[in-house]
């Protein structure tokens, strides 16, 4: 008998803990579904404005925040009147937290915004420096009379410096809106980047650049160079899809990817002598499909390749590859 007494009370323990637990979910998933029903009648009263793709893009691209507040509930969730608050108070946290990203997500009209910079005075040979951040972009040469002519699609505040010696437009993150809890964001989730805006450059063929820089987080590019004349080419990406065409014209040429892939369009090699110092990490790769561009020394890894006509040439060209991921292919024009 003592021991079913005993036994009868551990039973009763249990379900006292189990309906504790239960009361805790429940609590917490109650006040997150009235809050989030708050938020949606205020959006459609129009007291606030946010779309429903913003509000459950946030949902998802937050979603180590339902590890925190699982945890929270195991942690809490059996400590009765306390475990009972805490999973009301996350329910609140977890709408206004989503509320609050979904509010600062990149949920803004896109708008253009035409920039023109008139040529440099003299003989001078202008720098220009051009971050995309995530805008999708094309860049080329063109028969204008200014320096450079740009229709820029774009959420949120530009950088431009019109200084025509050095110019430089900067996307500042406008396109991924640096919202402040991206801090949390993985890149699990990432957004739709071609739906975010598009850059079309143009840049004259009759003006000498000094050092043409070329940043791109993301999106897909055109960037072809053919008929510029360019002292140096710095083209950084972090995960792009870029298509490049060089010509003689373009003196070095330096390349950093993070990742993504790159294809390299060089001209007709039979004037020109190419040189490519090649660097690759673990998880990059390249693959050179150009009849006459041999591999001179070093791997696969790290080596260079170059035309049997370099050191010799009157016109010789290098690039200099730093691939840390990703694909690139070097093909002939």
């Amino acid at each position: 008998m003592p021991d079913e007494k005993g036994h009868e009370k551990e039973r009763e323990k249990e379900r006292e803990k189990s309906h504790t637990w239960g009361k805790s979910n429940t609590l917490f998933w109650g006040v997150f579904f009235i809050g989030l029903g708050v938020l949606l009648l205020l959006s459609m009263a129009g007291a606030v404005t946010f779309s429903l793709g913003a509000l459950i893009g946030a949902f998802f691209r937050l979603w180590p925040l339902w590890l925190i507040a699982a945890g929270l509930n195991i942690l809490f969730g059996q400590t009765g009147r306390f475990g009972d608050l805490v999973g009301a108070v996350m329910g609140l946290a977890v709408v206004v937290i989503i509320f609050g990203a979904a509010l600062t997500a990149p949920g803004a009209e896109l708008q253009t915004e035409t920039v023109a910079i008139n040529r440099p005075a003299g003989e001078v040979r202008p720098d220009v420096y051009i971050d995309f951040d995530d805008y999708s972009g094309v860049v080329q040469a063109a028969g204008i009379e200014r320096l450079l002519e740009a229709n820029l699609e774009h959420r949120g505040d530009l950088q431009v410096d019109d200084n025509p010696e050095a110019v430089r437009i900067d996307a500042a993150g406008s396109a991924s809106s640096g919202d402040w809890w991206n801090f949390i964001d993985l890149g699990l989730f990432e957004g739709d980047d071609d739906g975010a805006g598009k850059w079309e450059v143009r840049l004259s063929d009759t003006v000498r650049l000094g050092d043409l820089t070329l940043k791109v987080d993301d999106g897909t590019h055109t960037f072809d160079l053919r008929n510029l004349s360019i002292s140096e080419l710095t083209l950084e990406g972090d995960d792009p899809n870029i298509t490049l065409s060089l010509s003689e014209l373009v003196r070095d040429v330096r390349i950093k990817q993070d990742d993504g892939e790159i294809s390299i369009q060089l001209p007709d090699l039979r004037d020109v002598a190419v040189r490519i110092d090649a660097r690759l990490d673990d998880d990059g790769s390249m693959s050179v499909r150009t009849p006459g561009l041999e591999p001179a020394r070093g791997d696969s890894r790290e080596g260079t390749w170059e035309t049997e006509n370099y050191g010799d040439a009157s016109i010789e060209r290098r690039i200099y590859l730093n691939i840390e991921g990703g694909d690139v292919r070097v093909t002939i024009d």
